[in-house]
């Protein structure tokens, strides 16, 4: 009996050690920065508020920064490492991973799933210039921090039902409607501006004696000419890897 209770006892302790190790190995990091381009304080607190973003909007939201894309392209390197590393939610795996290469100066930034829905168009511009605005500047942390409020700001707006485009058509029909209303105050207030007459001449707004011109010359100083190198950026979408389809975008900076 006792000998029953000791194998019952050792199953029991041995099954609760093989789920905790399961939830350790099968727990997401959110924030992997091989590169260190992140402070303890800074990872803690990205890995916290990206964990909290891709539980509230069942869309995991992930930052990597690595050396080098081992010989691949930054698009198959952030689609293989997102999809061999239990991300996502849904059979059809939802959810962003921002790959940065400090070495080689790229970045990718791979949607899956409903993730390439949400984050299209106007949303994937808006997110895209928050962050190679940072990365000219070569301020990786800013970035995986406009990374991570830019993503929260279109997360919100698609959850609101806000359509970028309709808010778009919104904002261009009220400036319409601004100048309009505004033209038709300056031709009220211009009617009533009766008493100022035109003039042919500019006589009459010179003092006599005031102005004598001796001497007309026409200078040619010198001109400059800047050139500064566009971003390359490259796009794609609709590639699949491990049975889930990727959208995204990327360049170098």
């Amino acid at each position: 009996m006792r000998k029953l209770i000791k194998i019952t006892i050792f199953t029991i302790v041995f099954m609760a050690l093989v789920c905790a190790l399961t939830i350790c190995v099968s727990a997401k990091n959110y924030v992997v920065d091989y590169e260190n381009v992140l402070s303890s304080s800074q990872e803690n607190f990205l890995e916290n508020k990206l964990s909290s973003l891709s539980e509230k909007y069942q869309c995991d939201m992930v930052f990597l920064t690595t050396e080098s894309f081992n010989g691949k392209t930054a698009q198959h390197y952030a689609e293989n490492y997102y999809d061999n590393n239990g991300y996502g939610y849904d059979s059809d795996g939802t959810g962003v991973i921002y790959v940065l290469s400090t070495e080689q100066r790229e970045y990718y930034i791979c949607t899956t799933g409903k993730a390439n829905k949400i984050f299209k168009g106007n949303r994937m511009d808006y997110l895209e210039s928050s962050i190679l605005t940072c990365l000219q500047n070569d301020d990786f942390d800013g970035s995986a921090y406009a990374y991570a409020n830019k993503a929260t700001e279109i997360l919100e707006s698609y959850e609101a039902g806000i359509d970028t485009e309709t808010l778009k058509t919104g904002i261009i029909i009220s400036v319409i409607a601004g100048a309009i209303i505004g033209l038709i105050v300056v031709l009220v207030l211009r009617a009533k501006m009766n008493n100022a007459k035109p003039q042919k001449t500019a006589g009459h707004y010179i003092r006599n004696g005031s102005f004598n011109l001796t001497v007309c010359r026409d200078m040619y100083l010198y001109s400059t000419t800047r050139r500064v190198a566009r971003p390359k950026s490259n796009s794609s979408g609709g590639s699949r890897g491990g049975g889930r389809s990727h959208g995204g975008r990327g360049g170098r900076f």
